[in-house]
C-alpha cells in the first residue's frame, strides 16, 4: 500500500507541476501581449508628436513667409509712392508754383501713409491669425 500512496502522491505532484508549468506560460504570453499592446501605445504617440512638430514647423515657415512677403510689399509700397511722389513735384514745379509742387507732395505722401497703414494692418492680422 505504502508504493501505491507513493504512486498517487507522485502523480499529484507532476500533476500540479504541469499545471503550474501551464499557469507560468500562460502568465508569460499575457505579458507578452501586455508588453506588445505597449509597445503599440508608445509608437502610435511617438507618431502623433512627430506630427505635431511638423505642423507646428509648417506654421512657423508659413509665418515667417508672410512676414518677409509684408515687409517686402510694404518697401515697394514706399519705393512707388515716393516715386510718385518725386513725379508730381516735378511735373507741379514745372508749371511754375512751388505751392502746387508742395501741395501735390503733400497728397502724395498721405498716399503713402495710408497705403503704408492698410498693408502693416494687413500684415499683422495675417501674423496675428497664423
Amino acid at each position: 500500500m505504502d508504493w501505491n500512496k507513493e504512486v498517487t502522491t507522485q502523480s499529484a505532484k507532476e500533476e500540479e507541476e504541469e499545471e503550474e508549468e501551464e499557469e507560468e506560460e500562460e502568465e508569460g504570453e499575457e505579458e507578452e501581449e501586455e508588453g506588445k499592446e505597449e509597445e503599440e501605445e508608445e509608437e502610435e504617440e511617438e507618431e502623433e508628436e512627430e506630427e505635431e512638430e511638423e505642423e507646428e514647423e509648417e506654421k512657423k515657415k508659413l509665418r515667417e513667409l508672410v512676414e518677409l512677403c509684408g515687409y517686402n510689399l510694404i518697401l515697394c509700397c514706399i519705393r512707388l509712392i515716393t516715386a510718385q511722389i518725386g513725379q508730381l513735384y516735378e511735373a507741379a514745379r514745372g508749371s511754375g508754383s512751388r505751392l502746387t509742387a508742395a501741395a501735390a507732395a503733400a497728397g502724395g505722401a498721405a498716399w503713402l501713409v495710408a497705403v503704408i497703414v492698410v498693408v502693416v494692418v494687413v500684415v499683422v492680422v495675417v501674423v496675428v491669425v497664423l
